[in-house]
This record gives C-alpha cells, structure tokens and sequence, in this order.
C-alpha cells in the first residue's frame, strides 16, 4: 500500500507478471486510518507511450467494485514490454487522488513510481507542505511546494542531488528497477589465446640412422665383452652378462639404442655400420636441421619433436584482472572460425612478470586436443569464470 494523499493504494495484477492479451488489475483502497473506501470513483489507464513510428497505445480497464474497498479492472496489453498504470480514486467525500505504477511483462509486481492529490485543485491537502504522504515513499524525494502542477510526479522538487525521472522517460531509455539483495556474485575474464605446443613434453630427438666411430667402437666393446665373458647369447641362451658387458651395453642406451637392437648386434655378433635412432614421444617435428649425408656434432640438436594433445593455450590477461587467477581454475576456449562447443581445459601457470610492450601477464591453459584439431599458432577465445563471493 502507498500512502497518496489521503488514502492508502495498493495495486496487484493477475496475472503476475502480466502478459499480452487479457489481464486484470485489483485495487485496494483505504483512508488514513486503514478502513476501506467504498463507492469510490475509480479510473485504471494502461498506457505505453509512441516511440519511433510506434503510435500510443492505451487500455481502460473496466473497473467494478468486487468486495469493500477493493476493485477490480479488467483490460488487454496488445505486447509484451513495459507499460505505465495509471490509477485515479475520487471517494464519495474526499478529493481525487492519481497514483502511478510501472508494469512489466517481464518482472513480477508493479512498482510504484509517483502519486499526487486530485488534479487541479485549488487549496492546500490538509495544511501539510507539499503532497501529502508523498515523503519517505519508496522511489519518491521530498517536496517542498505547496501549489505544484498536474500529473503524476510533475514539479516535484527534489533534494540536492536527486534526479526524479517520470514514468514516461523512463519506459523510453529502459531503465527498470529492483531490490538490492545480496548474492554469490561471478565475473567472467575473456582474453584472445594463442595455441602453442606443450613445451614440458617436447623433446630433443634424432630420426635417423647414423654413423660414427665412437657407436662402432662401443658395439665392438660390447660383443667382445660378451665373448670374453663366454656368454653364448650370440648364439644360445647362456649366463648374464658380466660387469664389462653391462657398462658396454650402457654405453649403447646412453646413445639412445633400443634394446631390441643391442639384442640384434648381440645375436649378429659384429658392429653395424649404421644404427637407427628411433624417436622416444610420438608428435609432430617442429624443427629439422640436418639432411640427408650431413654431419653432426655431441650435443647439436638434429630434430625436436612435440606432441598436440594435450595442447597449450596462451592467453594475454590485462594486470587489472590478473589477481582474480589462480592456477587450477577451469577456462573455456572457443573457436571464432568454428561452429563448435566451447572446450575447457585449466589453468597450469601464470606468468609473474608482465609483457612490457603490451602491459599483459600470459596465462596457460592445458586443454585436451585428441583430434589434433588446435593447431599451433591458432587464436582462440578464451573465458574464465571467476566467483568473487556474497556481494
């Protein structure tokens, strides 16, 4: 119930929230002392205002009086949206009073916007200041006139620095209303990522048979070592090796030679000329520096090789937003060039320093890649839901 000159008003709609086609407005009136008000005159207007080539449409329930002091109108909304009610009670002895409501198709209630003693009247309402019961209300600033002009809310003058808006202005730039509540509040971080190999499984490797005195030296050391030590594992199963056969065949692991092929010289019981090298992760080469007949130094790196799945995503995060990361945190990536499902993956590193010509922190995210369809160097769009808490 709002308190609008004299009376109190109180409007409900059914149903609630409304809808287009048929609804129905019941509204409660009583005097100053809570007694209800019956044989009134009461008018409802629904009314939404023209904009752009729309033209004003306007609803006039049909008003009756269902039990004391509480009426009930009948009217149609021909859209969905946001509408201006306007309520007019003239009691049998008493001025008219105007009380006016927002209404919307999408939000439950009607909330109350301005209220005013009867139009054009020409005296002071009981001697107060002013529009009487006006002040405190919610959405309504005090006044401080005694003659102020007709309508709903007009000329109201409001404390310093409080700006009154009419129903009307408000319906034309969409400003809806709505209790402040506290609530578990999300932000979202979004950033442009950029998809990279993952670099803690890549490898050093060589994919290629090679030749060398030192790898020629070490299988003749190790086949004389098993010769010496009688092992007939050259021919048939014989004892284990001795010491010196176990650090000659230690010298061919540490040339990266499988163990079926330490086997075959084993069995050949002569050095091979050329051995292959056979690569320890399966993925892509990402970079060759060696062709066919080229020669090689210890420690040159002839092949690297690193596998897609899972795959790195490296997402520039602005400073502002980085103290809400943390490793750990799930992430959703989306493909622009895409029609696809987002994928998620999580946090595994925030970089500590900043990117100097950008003011950015790079963030991974490890995401599965089992399809190989997140191709290094590819962009993608990266989310990150962050919960701040009760807000």
């Amino acid at each position: 119930m709002q308190a609008v000159g004299g009376l109190q008003i109180g409007v409900a709609n059914t149903p609630d929230p409304p809808h287009s086609g048929d609804n129905a407005l019941t509204i409660s009136v009583q005097d100053a002392a809570g007694k209800p008000v019956r044989g009134a005159a009461v008018d409802a207007v629904v009314s939404m205002p023209a904009m752009g080539a729309m033209p004003r449409m306007e609803s006039r329930g049909k008003v009756k009086e269902v039990k004391p002091g509480v009426y009930r109108a009948e009217y149609g909304l021909a859209m969905n949206g946001e509408w201006d009610v306007n309520v007019r009670v003239r009691p049998k002895n008493g001025a008219k009073v105007e009380a006016a409501y927002r209404l919307s198709t999408s939000t439950p209630g009607l909330a109350f916007a301005s209220g005013t003693p009867a139009v054009g009247r020409d005296q002071p309402v009981g001697g107060m200041s002013g529009m009487a019961g006006m002040s405190g209300m919610s959405g309504m600033p005090a006044t401080g006139s005694a003659q102020e002009p007709a309508g709903p809310g007009a000329g109201m003058e409001s404390a310093t620095g409080t700006i009154t808006i009419d129903a009307a202005r408000r319906q034309e730039i969409g400003i809806r209303t709505a209790p402040v509540q506290v609530i578990d509040l999300l932000t979202t971080v979004r950033a442009v990522g950029r998809v990279a190999y993952d670099e803690t499984r890549q490898a050093e490797v060589t994919l290629i048979t090679a030749y060398s005195p030192e790898l020629w030296s070490a299988q003749k050391e190790y086949i004389e070592a098993l010769w010496v030590a009688g092992d007939s594992s050259v021919v048939v199963p014989g004892p284990p090796e001795t010491e010196l056969a176990l650090a000659a065949r230690r010298r061919l692991e540490l040339w990266d030679i499988t163990p079926g092929e330490i086997h075959q010289i084993a069995r050949d019981g002569k050095p091979r000329e050329a051995l292959p090298i056979v690569a320890p992760v399966s993925g892509v080469v990402t970079e060759k520096n060696v062709v066919r007949g080229s020669a090689f130094t210890a420690g040159q790196v002839l092949y690297k090789i690193a596998p897609l799945d899972p795959a790195w995503v490296i997402a520039s995060i602005y400073q502002v937003d980085l103290p809400l990361l943390r490793v750990g945190m799930p992430a959703s990536l989306t493909n622009p060039y895409l029609d696809e499902r987002s994928r998620h993956g999580r946090v595994s590193f925030i970089s500590p320093a900043l990117q100097a010509e950008t003011r950015t922190g790079q963030v991974r995210v490890e995401v599965p890649n089992p399809r190989g369809d997140l191709k290094p160097g590819m962009f993608v769009n990266v989310e990150l839901q962050v919960e701040l808490g009760k807000r």
